[in-house]
């Protein structure tokens, strides 16, 4: 019997600064569906920032990039047998730049339900 787990990665995100980033890679044994989770902990001294998820969807060498907006949190869901998913700040300068703030990522396998902003618990 093999064990089958997804992935998590968590770490700190400035904004205005691109260069900063969260990545979380994971190949697995079989084609499957996997849904990817980013999750934005914003600090109450900053209203909004711009933050970017690359995921890339890999089965059999073929490579699918897709680019997604992230609010607070949002899951996206896909085919794949190897993710990469990098996040980052693109917040522009009308907005507060060098704040730190913190972001995940975690990598489930099957389909799972996005937690909406403030609940109990987790995805």
């Amino acid at each position: 019997m093999k064990i089958r787990t997804g992935h998590a990665q968590a770490g700190s995100l400035i904004t205005g600064d691109s260069a900063t980033f969260v990545s979380a890679q994971k190949t697995f044994d079989t084609t499957e569906v996997f849904t990817v989770t980013v999750d934005v902990d914003l600090p109450t001294s900053l209203v909004s920032a711009l933050v970017t998820a690359t995921v890339r969807w890999t089965v059999k060498g073929v490579t699918v990039t897709r680019i997604y907006d992230v609010a607070t949190t949002a899951s996206f869901s896909g085919i794949a047998e190897a993710l990469t998913v990098t996040v980052n700040d693109n917040t522009s300068n009308a907005h507060p730049q060098g704040v730190k703030y913190n972001a995940s990522i975690l990598i489930a396998i099957g389909t799972k339900a996005v937690a909406s902003a403030g609940a109990v618990g987790g995805v």
